[in-house]
């Protein structure tokens, strides 16, 4: 169960989207910390994750050969993805 304490402008700045897009499908992506949410649809990924940085950005293209793109999100994506995470 995930749970955040905090301001809101500090859990939007905690909490990412990341989109990967492999050179191989998936099959799963794991070893991430903070790690809220994965969908996987063949070769891409939507990632949610709480954290985010650079350094994590660096292994996705590594360890799949990826395109790794990072959005932000706003609290009514984030709740959602709390919510179905739980």
């Amino acid at each position: 169960k995930t749970f955040f304490q905090g301001e809101i402008d500090e859990l939007k700045e905690r909490v990412s989207r990341i989109h990967v897009l492999a050179a191989q499908p998936l099959s799963s992506i794991d070893n991430i910390n903070g790690l809220i949410s994965t969908t996987i649809t063949d070769n891409e990924a939507v990632i949610t994750v709480e954290n985010y940085s650079d350094a994590l950005t660096q292994q996705l293209e590594r360890q799949y050969s990826a395109k790794v793109t990072v959005q932000n999100m706003n609290l009514e994506d984030i709740f959602i993805a709390l919510a179905e995470a739980a």
